[in-house]
């Protein structure tokens, strides 16, 4: 399962990150739930590096860079983007798509 993401120029992204990509990022920045509870803004390019890489041949961390910065040309924000990354989140097993849905409590 893969979350397909399409940009406006046409172009399309299959995210989902593997175990191995799972690993890489846990070995750099500790576990991977709690960078998502400490999220900044820059580590949204590295995750969707992540879920990018290993199914789009040649997608680069640099690409991750670009492929952020598209989406903010497009006039996707910050909280936009993440939903974008939960998505590809929800096809890597890590969340159910009723979390990503669901309303947070106060």
């Amino acid at each position: 399962m893969f979350y397909e993401l399409k940009l406006e120029n046409g172009e399309s992204y299959k995210l989902r990150m593997n175990s191995k990509s799972i690993k890489d990022i846990e070995d750099k920045n500790g576990s991977l739930l709690d960078l998502f509870n400490k999220m900044k803004i820059s580590d949204a390019p590295m995750l969707l590096y992540y879920l990018i890489k290993d199914y789009n041949h040649g997608f680069g961390q640099e690409d991750g860079y670009k492929l952020y910065d598209q989406l903010v040309d497009e006039g996707k924000t910050y909280e936009d983007i993440l939903n974008i990354i939960m998505e590809g989140m929800i096809a890597s097993g890590f969340f159910k798509k009723e979390q990503l849905n669901a309303p947070t409590k106060k």
